[in-house]
């Protein structure tokens, strides 16, 4: 066949897309082909047709059954679940599905329908994603959270916001170096690396600015303490000299003692504890 003949048909069926859908645009194209003495994995090539549907529709075509080729199921499962799709959307929302098996089964128990794998993924392209749960803290009260939000920590953003005051957040965190700092490396094949084990951490103490989102901070790689908080305290006032500092953290015993206490007022920084318990 002359080298311009795959830009022809691409051209072709660019055009027939205009007034039919693509499975008849292939089939069409395909039978074409076919009569024209074109070998099937040419056609395979030109107009995207997988070999097996290519060779089902010589078959066909051979047989004598063209009528029936310019006729498109339009997808069975998918008629199926027109009618309930908006209802297993919600089913799905309302509930936790780890698996598109475990949605099948549950199509299959409450409306009776069979659906493939292939399918479900289809109808979870309606903006239903598969997402990493988040977790909530087993002691968590919403309504007492609610409560603290809006009487003491929203009134606290506002003021900070407005430059009367500086709301910082502070927590750490501890970063274990048997794991958190392997890397990559290029290679066919992975590789091992001696690390220290998995007591050894490089702790981070920082406080967050809740406006300007600069952080502030402390290391180490032996422990977080009431000593480090202490000094952390003391770099927050040298910081902020001048203005009233409000320090949002949670209930460690190590935070509450009477030490971090008295730094704390003796730097002029007001500490709000939160509500759980540590």
């Amino acid at each position: 066949m002359r080298e311009n003949t795959g830009v022809i048909i691409k051209a072709v069926m660019k055009f027939l897309r205009l007034f039919m859908c693509e499975t008849l645009v292939k089939r069409i194209m395909s039978m074409v082909l076919l009569a024209l003495g074109v070998e099937n994995n040419q056609i395979t090539e030109l107009t995207g047709l997988c070999d097996r549907s290519v060779r089902a529709l010589k078959k066909r075509v051979e047989t004598g059954e063209i009528e029936s080729l310019f006729a498109v199921n339009g997808g069975g499962r998918k008629r199926k679940l027109k009618d309930v799709e908006s209802a297993i959307v919600e089913e799905i929302e309302k509930n936790d599905y780890h698996s598109r098996q475990q949605i099948a089964d549950m199509i299959l128990e409450k409306y009776g329908i069979k659906v493939t794998l292939p399918v479900i993924g289809r109808l979870l392209k309606n903006g239903i994603k598969r997402l990493k749960c988040g977790s909530l803290p087993a002691k968590a009260d919403v309504v007492e959270q609610r409560r603290f939000f809006d009487t003491i920590l929203h009134p606290l953003m506002k003021s900070a916001k407005s430059n009367d005051s500086v709301l910082l957040f502070m927590d750490a965190s501890h970063f274990v170096m048997g794991c958190d700092f392997l890397g990559y490396i290029y290679g066919k094949v992975r590789r091992f690396i001696r690390t220290f084990s998995g007591r050894k951490r490089y702790n981070v103490l920082g406080a967050l600015n809740f406006v300007s989102k600069k952080m502030t901070t402390v290391t180490n790689d032996t422990y977080i303490t009431f000593s480090e908080i202490c000094e952390l305290l003391c770099e927050i006032s040298l910081e902020y000299a001048g203005k009233p500092i409000r320090l949002v953290l949670d209930n460690a015993s190590y935070q509450r003692c009477f030490i971090v206490a008295d730094t704390a007022a003796l730097l002029g920084i007001e500490l709000i504890y939160t509500l759980l318990q540590s």
